[in-house]
């Protein structure tokens, strides 16, 4: 809870996981020093876009913030500086509110290498190429992303991708598959619709 997170204070911490601790929210994650972390897990904890801005000086490498469900992601994009220029791992499973604007304002993150937003239900191929576009991405994870069709899959263009999961997507046509199994031959995994 966040009065447990009392006994952190004043740590320079560089792993925290406080995954599926439900009682945490901003008010708690205010009272611990996160500058020093390089990698926060709070996937499941009450939190809100809050505690993405005292992210603000953090230098995390990965952020897993999955089954936050009051995360959104938008007007960050001032708080975020040093996420831009660290980031390289970000977990948004199933948050409900990740939507085209959210990967909007994520579009400038230069480093970040492996995105999950799987369920998130709201992301269209719009968003989808804007972040596909600006950042190296390599691992996507896109599990029943149902607005992500085809045509966001193409924005991948001749990019190296190392993983890549669209089942539940509504990306069907063969060529599809083909054209992204030939542009991309150092994919390890490519997970299709079944």
């Amino acid at each position: 809870s966040d009065v447990g997170l009392q006994h952190l204070r004043g740590l320079q911490l560089q792993y925290l996981n406080l995954n599926n601790c439900i009682k945490i929210t901003d008010a708690g994650m205010k009272i611990i020093n996160l500058s020093s972390l390089i990698e926060l897990c709070v996937g499941g904890c009450t939190i809100t876009d809050n505690t993405v801005r005292l992210l603000g000086t953090a230098r995390l490498k990965k952020l897993d913030m999955s089954y936050c469900r009051q995360i959104t992601m938008k007007n960050i994009k001032s708080y975020t500086e040093s996420l831009r220029k660290h980031l390289t791992d970000l977990n948004l499973n199933s948050c409900p509110n990740i939507d085209d604007e959210s990967l909007e304002q994520m579009s400038n993150f230069s480093f970040l290498q492996k995105i999950q937003l799987d369920n998130c239900q709201s992301i269209t191929n719009v968003g989808f190429g804007r972040i596909v576009v600006r950042s190296p991405l390599s691992h996507i994870s896109l599990l029943n992303c149902k607005y992500i069709s085809s045509v966001g899959i193409s924005y991948l263009g001749s990019r190296s991708i190392t993983y890549l999961d669209v089942r539940g997507a509504n990306v069907r046509e063969i060529d599809s598959f083909a054209k992204l199994s030939f542009s991309c031959p150092d994919a390890l995994a490519i997970s299709f619709p079944e």
